[in-house]
């Protein structure tokens, strides 16, 4: 707001000055002095309202920013594969950072779950379905989802054994259909 009104009392200036000049009483030229000084005002309203949109530019672009570095860490811990995060897990619990190292463990483990939405189904000659899941390089075949569920459980348990934590509740009794009609309101029932 203090932008506008200085910009409107420049360009007021600056214009203003214009009309002074001309209606001078001792001489019916415009003053050089004038002139410049219309210019000049001109020129800076001018730079200010590009400033102001700069600035709000940039503002938009810290927005980015943190929303991009919030999710950073998150992203981070979840590209690891297993031998990474275990080495990650091991460095946070030897410098006591373990409510670190079991939020990161957490994240991991829940962020595989998510996979298991992505993970087509594919069925072989007799008719059986099956995942094939890439796990730190190796291909797995699960018979379904919960199984691959499981076999996440399974890889991360030594690891929450080793900084002395629990697998979460929530994550540990998860069921596949459970997980994949979150929030769902099912049509069926009356």
């Amino acid at each position: 707001m203090k932008r506008i009104l200085i910009f409107s009392i420049s360009v007021l200036v600056a214009l203003s000055s214009f009309a002074y000049g001309y209606y001078d009483s001792y001489n019916r030229s415009t003053s050089d002095w004038l002139i410049i000084t219309g210019i000049v005002f001109f020129i800076w309203g001018i730079l200010e309202i590009i400033l102001f949109f700069k600035i709000w530019k940039m503002t938009n672009d810290v927005d980015k920013l943190r929303a991009s570095l919030v999710d950073d860490k998150a992203s981070a811990v979840t590209k690891m594969n297993l031998r990474q995060l275990s080495s990650a897990i091991k460095r946070k619990f030897y410098l006591g950072k373990v409510d670190e190292a079991n939020e990161d463990l957490n994240l991991y483990t829940y962020k595989q779950f998510l996979q298991v939405e992505d993970i087509p189904i594919s069925v072989d000659i007799d008719g059986n379905e099956y995942l094939y899941v890439n796990v730190d390089g190796n291909t797995l075949k699960y018979n379904n989802h919960q199984e691959y569920i499981e076999s996440v459980l399974k890889r991360v348990k030594p690891l929450y054994d080793a900084i002395g934590r629990e697998i979460p509740k929530l994550l540990k009794d998860l069921k596949y259909d459970e997980f994949n009609s979150f929030g769902l309101v099912e049509e069926n029932k009356k």
